[in-house]
């Protein structure tokens, strides 16, 4: 401590913070040191994003492993970068595709280990060797597009003139023409309403695109209440089967006592009964031995012996009033 003392404040202080900075860098940057670090970052070019975004799973060969990094443009590929553990080991020739989690649009990156070697941490995986999905969002909205700039009136021109030029052909010929100018009917008369039925197509695909999220949790977390009802379904079985086999004993036990059971039930029937009938005079016994029991007491509860007052304890209070043996009686 006097060594401590004697050594310059400044000085111990800058050194300390030094150290204490040293050690949270050390425990920031270390991580991120592929020497340190428990992943091993890769990277795949593919031909279109297709949806996919950081934080999305990677799994290899179904298995989640590794999580999505980034996702950037290079040039005309999108390269797709991602992490996963330095245990799992996928060869030199292995395929990437972008696949579909879930109907409203959920993307993870699938990875299927091929070749002898190890993938090159350096090189991405070429497009020759990736997929992408099929995307209903971007086919819904260029319908709608395409639906939209028809001219309808120039097709169902079209069409009428084709049904003239055939004519003079055979009656099937003839029944498919006039077939083909009924539906351009129908599409001109329903053209804003299939114009409507397709915008709103776009909005609802667009309006579940923005609330995947929401809806993944909630169907995530229908699952786990499924998967909590299946662990505890041996544990209802057995109750309802133990439930089974209680009401099969009562069920028994009521036909082999049958004929001591009814009359004992009848006979606890007349005593409550008469019980019900004298219950006037039970409470009005119950008040009158409270005095009673109270006047015992006190009479025995000087020692091992009773207290006699006499004549009070031979004669009722009533008699001795009348023959005026006691005073002060009203």
């Amino acid at each position: 401590m006097r060594q401590l003392r004697a050594r310059n404040p400044l000085a111990l202080g800058v050194v300390g913070t030094a150290l204490l900075v040293a050690a949270l860098l050390a425990v920031v940057i270390l991580p991120r040191v592929p020497a340190f670090s428990a992943d091993r970052s890769y990277s795949a070019n593919f031909a279109q994003a297709a949806g996919l975004a950081s934080g999305d799973e990677v799994r290899v060969a179904g298995i989640p492993e590794g999580t999505v990094t980034g996702v950037h443009l290079d040039r005309d590929v999108i390269r797709v970068d991602f992490t996963l553990p330095k245990t799992v080991h996928i060869g030199s020739e292995t395929t990437a595709s972008i696949e579909v989690a879930t109907l409203l649009g959920t993307k993870y990156v699938e990875l299927t280990p091929a070749g002898a070697g190890a993938l090159s941490t350096s090189v991405p995986i070429p497009v020759s060797r990736t997929k992408v999905p099929f995307d209903l969002a971007d086919v819904t909205n260029g319908l709608s597009s395409t639906v939209g700039g028809l001219d309808i009136p120039t097709l169902r021109a079209a069409l009428r003139t084709v049904s003239a030029t055939f004519a003079h052909t055979p009656d099937a010929t003839r029944g498919l023409l006039r077939g083909i100018a009924g539906i351009s009917k129908v599409l001109v008369s329903r053209q804003s309403q299939l114009r409507d039925l397709l915008v709103s197509s776009r909005d609802v695909t667009a309006t579940l695109a923005s609330q995947r999220h929401t809806l993944d949790a909630l169907f995530t977390d229908a699952d786990a209440v499924l998967a909590t009802l299946h662990q505890r379904r041996a544990i209802i079985h057995s109750l309802l089967q133990d439930a089974s086999r209680l009401g099969t004993e009562l069920d028994h036990l009521i036909s082999h006592n049958r004929a001591t059971l009814g009359p004992l039930i009848e006979r606890l029937h007349v005593v409550t009964t008469l019980l019900r009938k004298d219950d006037h005079v039970l409470a009005r016994a119950i008040d009158l031995l409270a005095p009673a029991s109270r006047g015992l007491t006190n009479a025995t509860g000087d020692g091992p012996y009773i207290d006699i007052n006499l004549p009070y304890l031979l004669l009722p209070d009533n008699v001795l009033c009348g023959f005026s043996i006691a005073t002060g009686c009203r």
